[in-house]
């Protein structure tokens, strides 16, 4: 059976994308999760980085482990099977727009970027993305 492909962009994936896939996957029921394949990407990916320090410790702190997660840059093999795209940010979705990806398989979450900053300002950015994930599940549960 072939599963619906989600993902999640950000900039470095490295902090919003991962923890917004995590978060998205474990609000998924048994049967959301047989059904789809979620993923995250970044725009501007360098090297396959870990998630950061912050992002795996909130994550962690919520029951959900993303030690193992390596940063990775956003293929049109992943923007051409993808279902749904998710973006962090405006830019993001402008940067998608730009290469002709159809506005109504993005969905733009608005979150700000933690990255830098300390484990409250992941723990606020977790709470973000957890609220703003509801119109992706609605959106998912629709079709």
């Amino acid at each position: 059976m072939n599963k619906d492909l989600i993902i999640f962009v950000c900039t470095g994936n490295t902090c919003r994308s991962p923890m917004a896939e995590a978060l998205f996957r474990n609000g998924l029921t048994d049967c959301e999760r047989e059904q789809l394949e979620v993923k995250s990407y970044g725009l501007s990916v360098l090297g396959s980085d870990p998630a950061s320090k912050h992002a795996i410790t909130v994550m962690a702190d919520r029951g959900i482990d993303i030690s193992t997660h390596r940063s990775t840059p956003l293929t049109y093999f992943a923007v051409n099977n993808a279902k749904l795209i998710v973006c962090m940010t405006e830019s993001h979705s402008r940067a998608l727009l730009s290469i002709g990806v159809p506005i109504d398989k993005i969905i733009t979450l608005n979150v700000s970027d933690p990255f830098g900053g300390t484990e409250e300002d992941y723990r606020r950015c977790a709470d973000e993305i957890e609220k703003k994930l509801e119109v992706v599940y609605a959106r998912i549960r629709q079709h």
